[in-house]
């Protein structure tokens, strides 16, 4: 929706940046080497990443580049233009759709331009000079015009504290004008914004002389000028200040990963992150106002699957800005009644326990045992909903539970394995709340106790003999049939099972299961693509889908075939799905909903209908979990490194696992551990015999084979 209420503040003498910060450091933060873009004189586009199917597909429009802070979003073009920001307002109200019941208002506004003025002559370099648009630190944006005489960096950041405290709602826009000749150049900046979408539009206009080898930076607040709180927050410290701050937050919650065999992989990996921790959106308050799809495009529809998949690696990264969002998912736990949707707790089983979920999460990789302490009507939520979703159960039957629809796609079978995941993990971690912080132990008791009967319940009526060996099955009805043989491409509960705790990656079944989604035992795999796709359950199923097929491969469905990767070459050969996936990601590091349209032959790819947070979270938490063997838990402080056969060498440094921060060096074999916390930490090592510590506070290392689950 595009309104023409924002306005923009410039302050260019009152304002001020400081000249060696900027220069010498910001300048210098390292580009994206894949996710960038270069238009040469000739106006011919060149992507980093080659290999990507979206390569031959790049305009000056065309794929943008996002950025966030948790407050707003802006969308910048590959020739730099800066085409729309977006704000999330104060309200939600009813949507109807099977996946999500509230749709919030945004507001949309661009785009901003800047033209040059050289010798009485007006440049425009977002059409006319040779750029490049990368990413800052995998992070921010920034494009490098370059014309004979002068060379110009345009810089795009929403800016966030380093403690992720402050989201102020504004974007600092960095102008950077050097001259690269051997004479002076005069000119000047022109700003430009389009009347039609700012009232009567302005042009600002600040002149500059520069000798040989200076450059001059233009910092420009692009903000509400009725948002004063945002002004004066800005205003009080200088840009170069806020620029620091947000860089420093981005390098607090990514650390520093590379893969000196991948560095491909080890950028995706960071960039998902920094994707999905962009999602969060607060209103004017400061108050959840929703969780985005994806970054771009930006839309007022919210599906609740779509938004905890993508917040959920905020779970492990920044779990200050997680606290808010697990009482919003509680307030819409339950979908209303409508004559086209059941409502109530079994609508979406999943849906109803995001918000228990990403409690029992926040607590194993915090400890933070004050934040419950404190909210007495979350917990009482919390366990309300658990509550009701005990009494949907059907006596005499399995502890196991009904559900509806996965997101806004069928559930299939009387027990629905994925969703049932869900309400294992739910009364399990919950439990473990009311246990070790509420110091209800009677509750407790009961709740491990379902948790422990929907285990060996789901494990006995939901694995079946499959192609390859026992395994899982999407749904099971209660008289032990199975509606379809299929893995479905939208449901992901199921893939993480080892990040949450249900079983080891390496669990026959769980591995099986993910085999068979990706070989045509699966109805829904299509081998053309290579995917998997949503709500198509074969010929002679005993049900149908609720709509006609969209689409013939869902992104999700490519995370689920990387879990049934079990050796080097599955995983990284030249058909291996990480270089699949490094195919099918955009130029810009994006990943579509549904890359491929129907009848679409593979590489033949398509950018609809809008970026796939689901995926982009789900990875974040999978491939750490799942891949690098990694986990945390807060409360006892242990940290498990468990690599599978498929682990190269890698470093990963300084990165956060809910409060505490880490360092892991593994080169052949060889585990480098450093804990960086205030206090001990047990690292427990499994299948690593060689374990080395560096200073730090651990003061434990215990090295065993942990068992198959």
């Amino acid at each position: 929706m595009i309104k023409n209420i924002l306005i923009t503040l410039f302050l260019f003498t009152l304002w001020s940046c400081n000249d060696i910060y900027t220069e010498d450091t910001i300048l210098n933060i390292p580009r994206t080497k894949f996710f960038q873009v270069s238009r040469d004189e000739a106006g011919k586009w060149i992507a980093g990443n080659t290999e990507s199917y979206y390569a031959s597909n790049i305009n000056d429009s065309t794929p943008v580049f996002t950025v966030g802070n948790g407050s707003l979003s802006a969308a910048i073009a590959p020739n730099g233009t800066l085409t729309a920001c977006t704000f999330g307002d104060t309200y939600c109200h009813p949507s109807q759709n099977a996946g999500g019941w509230v749709k919030w208002k945004r507001t949309v506004a661009g785009p901003v331009k800047f033209k040059i003025e050289i010798e009485g002559n007006t440049l425009d370099p977002s059409v006319d000079w040779p750029c490049q648009t990368a990413f800052l630190g995998n992070t921010i944006p920034i494009t490098e015009y370059n014309s004979a005489n002068l060379k110009v960096s345009v810089i795009v950041c929403p800016p966030i504290s380093t403690d992720g405290q402050q989201r102020p709602r504004g974007i600092i826009w960095e102008i950077c004008v050097q001259n690269t000749s051997s004479v002076t150049q005069n000119g000047a900046i022109n700003l430009h914004i389009p009347g039609q979408l700012f009232l009567k539009g302005t042009i600002t206009r600040q002149g500059f002389n520069l000798k040989p080898g200076n450059k001059i930076w233009f910092p420009v607040l692009l903000a509400n000028p009725d948002d004063r709180a945002t002004l004066a927050a800005l205003i009080r410290k200088d840009a170069a200040y806020w620029l620091k701050e947000t860089f420093a937050y981005w390098q607090r919650v990514t650390g520093h990963f590379t893969i000196p065999g991948d560095p491909f992989t080890a950028e995706l990996f960071t960039r998902m992150t920094v994707a999905s921790l962009q999602t969060g959106a607060l209103n004017s308050k400061g108050e959840p106002a929703g969780v985005l799809f994806g970054t771009y495009p930006f839309n007022e529809l919210d599906n609740f699957k779509d938004s905890y998949y993508a917040i959920l690696p905020s779970t492990q990264r920044d779990p200050i800005l997680l606290q808010p969002f697990i009482a919003w998912f509680a307030k819409y736990a339950a979908r209303p009644f409508e004559p086209k949707y059941p409502g109530g707790i079994t609508n979406s089983l999943g849906n109803t326990l995001n918000s228990v979920l990403l409690a029992g999460l926040y607590y194993q990789t915090t400890g933070d045992s004050e934040f419950f302490k404190a909210r007495p009507k979350l917990v009482k939520s919390l366990n309300s909903i658990l509550e009701q979703v005990i009494a949907s159960r059907k006596v005499p039957g399995p502890w196991l539970f009904p559900s509806f629809f996965i997101s806004d796609g069928k559930s299939l079978g009387d027990y629905h394995t994925g969703s049932n995941v869900c309400a294992w993990r739910a009364f399990e971690s919950f439990a473990r709340i009311l246990e070790e912080v509420l110091d209800d132990k009677t509750t407790a008791f009961r709740y491990h106790e379902i948790a422990a009967h929907i285990k060996t319940d789901l494990d006995q009526h939901n694995i079946i003999e499959g192609p390859f060996g026992p395994q899982f099955i999407e749904g099971r009805d209660a008289d032990g049939s199975v509606p379809a043989m299929i893995h479905d491409g939208e449901e992901s509960d199921a893939t993480l099972m080892p990040f949450y705790d249900y079983c080891m990656f390496n669990f026959p079944p769980y591995i099986n299961f993910n085999r068979f989604a990706k070989s045509t035992h699966n109805a829904s795999f299509n081998p053309e693509t290579r995917g998997i796709v949503w709500e198509y359950y074969g010929t002679g199923a005993k049900v149908q889908p609720v709509g006609g097929l969209m689409a013939d491969a869902t992104f999700p469905g490519y995370i689920t075939c990387l879990a049934g990767c079990t050796d080097a070459e599955s995983l990284n050969g030249s058909n291996g799905y990480l270089n699949e996936i490094r195919r099918l990601t955009d130029v810009n590091g994006m990943w579509w909903w549904w890359p491929y349209k129907k009848g679409a032959t593979r590489g033949k790819v398509q950018r609809y209908p809008f970026e796939c947070g689901w995926a982009e979270g789900e990875f974040a938490v999978f491939y750490p979990r799942n891949f690098l063997g990694l986990s945390y838990d807060a409360p006892t402080h242990t940290f498990l490194f468990s690599p599978p056969p498929t682990t190269g060498d890698f470093n990963w440094s300084d990165f956060p696992m809910g409060f505490d921060t880490f360092s892991l060096n593994y080169q052949n074999g060889v585990a480098d551990f450093k804990n960086s916390s205030s206090h001990p930490v047990i690292f427990i090592a499994d299948t690593i015999t060689r374990v080395k510590v560096s200073a730090g506070g651990t003061t434990k290392v215990i090295i065993k084979k942990l068992r198959q689950q």
